[in-house]
């Protein structure tokens, strides 16, 4: 039942809809005219159902189209052409065809023109033609643009033809809409499955396998299929960040072994930040059964995955940095468990050193006794010399090499 409602729907929209392959959609485009005016007033039916469905509605905007471009040539070219010509210095005349976007029309703009003293000078027939170009309330638009009586009704005509053309358009679409309104449920459960069926494709088959990313191991459940009541521990072998190719050589590997909470210093521009990104990243792809950047990994069920970033003031709230980083840390430590794995990036930043090295110990006690697997990435020194009271946390430092004195 569900595969031939499926293949009835498909066949429907396929039958009606334009899969943007079809060559007879393209946005009309002459010499003359500038192309934005055609796009913007083509694009947003075009593309849409196939030609078929609406041949002779589509036929009219392209004869229409084509008169417009043949009057546009007839009436203004001449006297640009003539402009040209005359041109000798900055106080010359200048003159151009324009599309004129609020007015949704393509007129002659004229610089420094005047069309009265172009009597008795070739382009003088389509001079005399001239007239000031008006708005849709009858306003005159401005000194410099000028349109004629046969360009105006072409106009007029081409987009007549685009109106009748977009309601053509928008009747299919809602005759296909009425008609499948019945299957929603079934559109939408079929269109989900399909896009994740392409993500995994995407993911698995091509771009995570050529840079070299892998499955992960899957932590073991207890017997009776009970999630533990602690995370034991995370292992990302061969780590990189996850934005790197690693074919191209540009990824430093890392290795970690995760069985309690890290207290992480280095330099700057040591790759805290990159590793706390990469671990998150690591993980929460591993839990959702996606490919991870390592060349092996054992990831726990972790029940969640906090990081927390560098925190930016709020004028409009009257919010500091420092304000808004304790509120957003203080949400974390109270909903972190012994299952969660808890990322904080350069802890109590915004603020003074000896108040920050004071609150993230305190930070770091509370995190030690919920029991979670964490990175917390410091350059508070002062932290390693309090007298804290921890049992599942360890002090780690990024590795540093010297290359070329």
């Amino acid at each position: 039942m569900l595969m031939n409602e499926c293949s009835f729907i498909s066949q429907r929209i396929a039958e009606v809809i334009s899969l943007g392959v079809e060559n007879d959609q393209a946005i009309t485009s002459f010499e003359h005219i500038p192309k934005e005016f055609f796009n913007d007033m083509e694009s947003s039916w075009k593309g849409r159902v196939k030609r078929i469905h609406a041949e002779e509605e589509f036929a009219n905007v392209d004869r229409a189209a084509e008169a417009l471009s043949t009057v546009v040539i007839d009436d203004f070219m001449p006297i640009i052409s003539r402009v040209k010509f005359v041109m000798s210095s900055n106080g010359s005349p200048k003159g151009e065809i324009c599309y004129a976007k609020d007015n949704e029309a393509v007129w002659f703009k004229g610089k420094r023109f005047t069309p009265n003293v172009w009597a008795n000078t070739p382009g003088e027939q389509q001079i005399k033609q001239l007239k000031p170009a008006i708005d849709s309330k009858g306003r005159k638009v401005g000194e410099e643009w000028f349109t004629t009586v046969k360009v105006e009704n072409a106009l007029n005509r081409y987009h007549e033809a685009c109106d009748n053309a977009k309601n053509k358009v928008l009747e299919l679409l809602r005759g296909l809409s009425s008609e499948l309104q019945d299957k929603i449920n079934i559109l939408v459960f079929c269109s989900t499955v399909l896009i994740i069926a392409k993500a995994l494709f995407g993911h698995v088959s091509s771009d995570a396998r050529r840079r070299g990313w892998m499955i992960r191991t899957i932590s073991p459940l207890s017997k009776d299929c009970v999630v533990e009541e602690s995370s034991s521990e995370m292992e990302l072998v061969g780590l990189f960040p996850y934005w790197l190719d690693f074919n191209q050589g540009n990824a430093i590997l890392n290795d970690v072994r995760m069985h309690s909470l890290f207290v992480l210093t280095g330099p700057n521009g040591g790759g805290k930040s990159s590793m706390l990104r990469s671990v998150c990243a690591a993980a929460l792809l591993g839990i959702c059964g996606l490919m991870v950047p390592s060349s092996s990994a054992i990831i726990p069920h972790f029940d969640s995955i906090m990081l927390h970033m560098k925190a930016y003031d709020s004028p409009a709230d009257g919010k500091s940095s420092f304000q808004i980083e304790m509120s957003e840390i203080r949400a974390l430590v109270s909903r972190a468990t012994a299952r969660s794995l808890v990322l904080i990036d350069e802890i109590c930043r915004g603020t003074e050193t000896a108040k920050g090295t004071c609150i993230a110990g305190s930070i770091i006690e509370r995190l030690d006794t919920v029991g979670c697997l964490g990175i917390i990435s410091t350059h508070l020194h002062g932290i390693f010399d309090l007298p804290l009271s921890l049992s599942n946390t360890e002090f780690k430092a990024m590795g540093t090499e010297v290359i070329d004195g």
